[in-house]
């Protein structure tokens, strides 16, 4: 099943959203609104060229917003086909191959669904000679009506998990260009078809009207293709004229705009006895990039006779006198068929990136982190004790920090794997890295994350299956799992089994499940130094395999990237070089990668260790589901706890202010979370990782206005260092001041010279076992 936000025909919807819609926008995306969340059954290809796509970012586009609202024409109802998936402006993932493209890659679409797409022959003349946007057969062929993709119940559209395209349709997005700029190239292509229609003269003087995406564009495009032209542009907010301005238009508000272009031509301004002034004289062209009366009504009285407007946006009416008065020409320009490899280019040249807003998942949105001011009203606030809690009042004017709720997880968990390692990201599919005869080690992550331990089966143990199976499937047998614990202390046996399940634990334990033993010099191999002088030397096993395959749990921005495998299956000669104070301390924040000489030095050792070993990696990410019944209490903000909420919290503390200290600390350890899983993704380390941290700042960052005196803080009863053990003085230290001191990025909560309060026992216990070193 697919998940997607699909328009369904509704006369009452219809007429509620045209009427109030514009004064309530609010109803256009709640009960009242056609829009309707749902899942639909995986679209299949209806014949040939057809593939299937993933969805990484779809635009909302304005004629999106109109049809929600009802504003648009009804000329196009007989153009679409009900119920449709919205999103035409889309950038995904191939999920097929078809010709030259290959399963993984990123594309981007050309909407139009013409003779081609529908498997009409021979094709209709405009089809035939090359220009398919203005196809006559597009209620025709093998699909339902529909003049593009996001109009169209066959095809779907890009605001879901899959969609359909033709090959016909399909771009490729060059590596090195993000989402929020591939996602601009449709609508860019859409803008340099509109320049090209309108036929500039050189040194020219152009209006355009509206500074929204449409115009902005259209700026970039008319500088791109007509240098020499003049071009003045209408905008309402600051941002868009900043942007305007930055792109070569002289900027102007709507009231100043026949001012502006009467001084750039030497036009007249007349002014009737009833209405809006207008020139006599004026812009050689001029684009109307809003949709609005308003807007046409502008570019109609500030245009030069026999001048051209151009409708770049889907158009109202308007008082047309000036069209007949001054024999102007009204020219269309619908999509962008036939520019996408110039729009690549000009995404490209002017980071047009820039102009993508607000990002929505698909799918119910969790409300933000946010940050209390403490006033009258405000309750007692929990704090985590060790294995206990304590509430307090705190100061009036205190801030207190509030994580956003936790993002929806992902349904089919086993499917999102799958798709995963069949399409990932910068690499070939796991399955085409898989022969007879080579030698595979599989490595994960050992029981240090998650924290705290997650509710089996555990997310490892099941991608392990997906890996494990692909591999018997293509004759691998000589197969190796590692945990990659380098000098964390030994996992037992039961806590392996535990991590992987019983299938994979019975097939390869103990003689090819094993942990890492990072002291046994006779199992490590020294690859080489960076160009730092940092010696990388890791296990013999996956230095000497033809594929390293590595699966991560990302708990916190720390960790994985380059942390993982030159890490966790690294030796003390490698350790040494990040994992001293003088990198401690030059490290910012180890949640900020690109501050942190920690992750500086493990990144210089993962390009090392990737010129010598093919290591694919897999990350994963949670949401923040950490606590259960009868402890979910702590998911809640205490002002909206339940009478049951706070007879839990009563139960709770009474119990563990009285229990003794072992029996407390059985209980807590045994405290398994219901993670929901947000992400998984496969593929090259890198490409890989920054998918993994956009995904894990939507779950965790919150912003917060300057720095604080005083910073308070709960410490809780694990740690990385203590699961299923003591945490001890030091321990207790390294969570506080390290860890909880180093959860943000920019700058700390607390400023140089203030002081840091953490609640927690401090018990002077030692593990023997555990933590041999410290005793």
């Amino acid at each position: 099943m697919t998940m997607c936000l699909e328009l369904h025909r509704s006369v009452p919807k219809y007429l509620g959203a045209r009427t109030i819609g514009t004064k309530m926008p609010g109803l256009l995306a709640g009960a009242l609104s056609p829009l309707r969340h749902v899942d639909r059954r995986d679209p299949q290809p209806p014949g040939d060229g057809w593939v299937r796509l993933a969805p990484r970012m779809s635009g909302i586009c304005g004629s999106d917003l109109n049809t929600l609202a009802g504003r648009s024409s009804l000329y196009f109802s007989a153009l679409v086909s009900m119920p449709f998936v919205l999103g035409h402006e889309v950038v995904a993932d191939l999920l097929d191959d078809t010709g030259e493209l290959r399963a993984g890659q990123r594309v981007v679409i050309d909407p139009v669904l013409s003779c081609a797409p529908r498997g009409v022959t021979p094709p209709c003349t405009p089809c035939g000679e090359g220009q398919p946007w203005l196809c006559e057969r597009i209620m025709a062929g093998h699909l339902q009506p529909g003049l593009q993709t996001g109009y169209c119940n066959s095809t779907g559209g890009g605001w879901a998990g899959m969609m359909l395209a033709h090959r016909t349709q399909l771009h490729a997005v060059p590596d090195d260009l993000p989402d929020e700029a591939a996602v601009m190239i449709e609508p860019t292509a859409c803008a340099i078809h509109a320049v090209r229609r309108a036929a500039i003269p050189p040194d020219a003087t152009v209006l355009v009207v509206g500074a929204g995406t449409v115009g902005l564009l259209t700026v970039a495009a008319v500088r791109s293709l007509v240098p020499t032209a003049r071009i003045i542009a209408v905008a309402k907010h600051g941002r868009q004229a900043a942007i305007a301005q930055d792109l070569g238009a002289t900027v102007v508000s709507s009231e100043e705009a026949l001012g502006a272009v009467r001084r750039a031509t030497g036009a007249f301004r007349l002014r009737p006895e009833l209405g809006l002034p207008f020139l006599l004289g004026g812009a050689h062209v001029s684009f109307e990039c809003v949709g609005s009366r308003d807007s046409l009504d502008l570019a109609l009285r500030a245009t030069r006779g026999r001048g051209r407007i151009v409708l770049a946006g889907m158009p109202e009416g308007a008082d047309l006198s000036p069209a007949w008065f001054r024999e102007l020409e009204l020219v269309g320009a619908y999509t962008g068929s036939g520019a996408f490899p110039e729009a690549i280019e000009l995404v490209t040249e002017k980071e047009l990136g820039r102009l993508v807003g607000e990002a929505y998942p698909l799918g119910p949105v969790s409300r933000p982190g946010f940050v209390l001011e403490v006033d009258e009203r405000t309750p007692p606030l929990l704090f985590h004790q060790g294995e206990g809690f304590r509430l307090e009042r705190l100061p009036l004017g205190s801030r207190v920090v509030y994580p956003p709720e936790s993002l929806p997880g992902i349904k089919d968990v086993d499917a999102a794997i799958d798709r995963a390692l069949d399409h990932p990201h910068g690499s070939e599919p796991l399955g085409a890295l898989l022969h007879r005869g080579m030698r595979l080690t599989v490595s994960f992550d050992d029981i240090s994350l998650p924290l705290p331990q997650m509710k089996t089966p555990d997310i490892r143990g099941r991608i392990l299956e997906h890996i494990l199976e692909r591999a018997a499937r293509a004759g691998v047998d000589d197969v190796q799992l590692l945990v990659a614990n380098a000098l964390h202390r030994r996992m037992t046996a039961e806590e392996i089994k535990r991590t992987v399940g019983e299938r994979v634990y019975r097939s390869f334990w103990p003689h090819s499940l094993r942990n890492f033993d990072a002291e046994d010099r006779a199992n490590l191999t020294w690859i080489g130094r960076t160009e730092q002088g940092e010696d990388v030397e890791i296990s013999r096993r996956a230095a000497e395999s033809d594929l390293l395959v590595y699966v991560n749990i990302n708990l916190v921005a720390m960790d994985g990237g380059h942390k993982s495998v030159p890490v966790g299956l690294a030796s003390y000669r490698s350790l040494r070089h990040h994992h001293n104070v003088h990198t401690m301390m030059h490290s910012r924040s180890y949640m900020d990668p690109p501050s942190s000489a920690l992750h500086s030095s493990a990144a210089r050792m993962g390009h090392l260790l990737a010129e010598h070993l093919k290591i694919f990696t897999v990350e994963v990410t949670l949401n923040n589901d950490t606590f259960g019944s009868p402890f979910d209490f702590l998911q809640k903000r205490e002002w909206e706890w339940s009478a049951r909420d706070q007879a839990a919290y009563l139960a709770a503390k009474t119990a563990t202010d009285r229990a003794p200290v072992h029996l407390k600390r059985s209980i807590f350890h045994k405290i398994f979370s219901p993670y929901g899983i947000t992400g998984i993704n496969a593929g090259e380390t890198e490409a890989v990782h920054g998918r993994t941290l956009a995904t894990l700042h939507r779950q965790q960052l919150v912003e917060v206005s300057g720095q604080s005196d005083v910073l308070i803080a709960g410490l809780p009863f694990v740690g990385p260092y203590n699961v299923n053990s003591i945490m001890n003085p030091i321990l207790v230290v390294c969570l506080g001041l390290g860890y909880f001191f180093n959860l943000y990025r920019n700058k700390p909560l607390v400023r140089q010279g203030g002081v840091m309060i953490m609640f927690h026992p401090v018990r002077r216990e030692f593990n023997q076992v555990h933590h041999p070193s410290y005793v």
